[in-house]
């Protein structure tokens, strides 16, 4: 396919250019990209709750979050668990399911930023004892912190971008008159 201003063959003065194609093949990849970030957040989150089973008194401090023992099953587990459904509905229902990463995605980012000043002013080695990982130097903290709230930044940035297109709900519309159908049979 040509582009020309006006004209019946494309004859417009102008120089014909060739139409860049609006493939699904970048939309995948940026799908692909998004899920392999979600569930390897999750996988992390799941392996914290493993951590807080057990260990009766795992201390789970993350930029705000800072609590001791089993009360970060709250601020883990509903989390992973949200952004689990969430990665689920993306199959199913597209537009509630990127709604629901955005949320998901919005909150880690926030957790992350808020404990960037603390990692920022840190004069020693920040220590992980539960799982035997030591940070050694503050600029590597401030390098971790940053390269964990990139991809969160990220993946909210995509789901906004998601959620304004329109032919996302024309999807799940679509979806939702064929399953309806599909059971009347």
């Amino acid at each position: 396919m040509l582009l020309g201003a006006g004209g019946q063959n494309g004859n417009s003065g102008y120089p014909q250019v060739a139409a860049l194609p609006t493939t699904n093949c970048s939309m995948r990849l940026r799908l692909a990209l998004v899920l392999l970030w979600t569930l390897s957040s999750l996988i992390l989150l799941f392996l914290i709750v493993a951590l807080i089973f057990r260990q009766t008194n795992f201390p789970l401090n993350l930029g705000l979050i800072r609590t001791a023992g089993r009360t970060g099953l709250w601020l883990t587990l509903l989390p992973a668990l949200w952004g689990l459904t969430a990665v689920c509905l993306l199959f199913i229902r597209r537009k509630l399911g990127v709604k629901l990463l955005g949320i998901y995605s919005a909150f880690w980012l926030a957790i992350l930023l808020s404990g960037l000043p603390a990692v920022w002013n840190a004069r020693r080695s920040f220590c992980l004892q539960s799982i035997h990982f030591c940070i050694t130097t503050p600029w590597l903290g401030r390098l971790t912190v940053f390269a964990l709230a990139v991809p969160f930044l990220l993946v909210a940035l995509w789901s906004h971008r998601e959620v304004v297109r329109p032919e996302i709900y024309h999807q799940d519309k679509q979806r939702q008159a064929y399953h309806s159908r599909a059971g009347r049979h």
